[in-house]
């Protein structure tokens, strides 16, 4: 009831304004696909009302009644999940109040107010944020058809560049994940929420449910820390969970191990390689060779040393997590990233997981006796 009646109130107040001229047909034409959109509003079609307005919008982009409603989708976050891409990509370059773009050879389209919105509270904190974009990629499974993949929300319109670059680089991220592992990310199915703080915490990044947070986002970092970061807290949604029980550094291993994977799967050429992921992120990946020699290497070497062995499995301190890493690096040199990820996708989902599952698996793949 309350949806309808602002619903009500927008129109209302919109007809109290004169429509702009209509750019693409007649004022006619407008007025039909608005009270068809409102028709289906009504029913709950939201799809086919959200393709309506926009039919409508890029008729007439400073007119109120399509423009109003489109914003409040953005503003609320109530984006049809599933949307033709002949339909979105109408948005490009239609001006008015939305902003869209086509990034990385039309893979990415992002939609966002081209003004500050009415504040929106995060679920966790309840602090204000008056930006977001919403980043749509394309369907593997269903051609011509994008899904809403990640809404980004600012507290500052100095944030929209981090913004539009992260919404990218998590597509790219998880088209690595997908074309090397061969599984779909646990996420999958509903945008992921990221939220840009200005805040101060003890913490870079944090993931809680279906939400990501960034803290102290105006910090500067170098840009294989951000690259890091970012893969960290997607993996943490993307990737089955690991462990639960650690003491060290963090009790879930799943962003992690995962980080390890992603990065390294892309310096080998996924989802076109470091390249892409540099036109993407719009900074470099030099700094990768470092992060190479500082969190893959060590624990490569760990399980070298100790062979395949449950009691290091069993250990919940931080060096156990690193023989984890070094067992699972090991498995994708030695058999590749699917069997790696089958050992993953594998594992019970949900709670606390035992890394000694991974045991079995890891025996069959690497040829390996306990303890060698």
């Amino acid at each position: 009831m309350l949806q309808r009646s602002f619903a009500t109130i927008l129109a209302c107040l919109s007809l109290a304004v004169p429509l702009a001229k209509c750019a693409h047909g007649s004022q006619a034409d407008y007025d039909q696909h608005v009270a068809k959109a409102q028709a289906l509003d009504e029913n709950g079609d939201s799809l086919a009302a959200f393709c309506e307005y926009i039919d409508a919008y890029t008729r007439s982009p400073k007119s109120l009644p399509a423009a109003n409603a489109l914003l409040d989708r953005l503003r609320t976050g109530t984006l049809p999940v599933h949307v033709p891409d002949e339909i979105l990509s109408k948005l490009i370059g239609a001006g008015g109040p939305i902003e869209a773009k086509s990034f990385d050879g039309g893979a990415v389209i992002s939609i966002s107010p081209s003004s500050e919105i009415d504040p929106v509270n995060d679920p966790r904190s309840a602090w204000p944020f008056t930006r977001v974009t919403w980043f749509y990629r394309l369907s593997e499974k269903r051609q011509g058809e994008r899904l809403c993949f990640a809404g980004i929300r600012c507290q500052t319109p100095d944030d929209l560049p981090l913004a539009e670059r992260m919404g990218r680089l998590l597509c790219l991220l998880r088209k690595a994940l997908v074309e090397k592992s061969g599984q779909l990310p646990l996420c999958d199915g509903l945008p992921i929420n990221v939220w840009l703080c200005r805040h101060e915490t003890d913490a870079g990044g944090e993931q809680w449910r279906n939400n990501i947070y960034f803290y102290e986002v105006a910090t500067p970092r170098s840009s294989i820390e951000w690259i890091r970061e970012i893969a960290h807290e997607y993996s943490h949604m993307a990737f089955p969970i690991l462990g639960g029980d650690y003491t060290d550094p963090e009790p879930w291993a799943n962003g992690y191990y995962g980080e390890r994977l992603l990065l390294r799967w892309v310096a080998r050429g996924a989802a076109g390689g470091a390249g892409a992921l540099e036109k993407a992120w719009g900074q470099t990946f030099s700094g990768y060779a470092n992060y190479e020699r500082i969190k893959i290497a060590p624990p490569i070497a760990l399980y070298r040393q100790n062979g395949l062995s449950s009691e290091w499995l069993d250990r919940r301190d931080a060096e156990g997590m690193n023989y984890v890493f070094g067992l699972l690096l090991t498995v994708d040199d030695r058999a590749g990233a699917k069997t790696c990820a089958s050992l993953l996708w594998d594992l019970p989902q949900g709670g606390s997981v035992n890394p000694n599952l991974l045991l079995d698996g890891a025996r069959a793949v690497l040829g390996a006796k306990q303890g060698q």
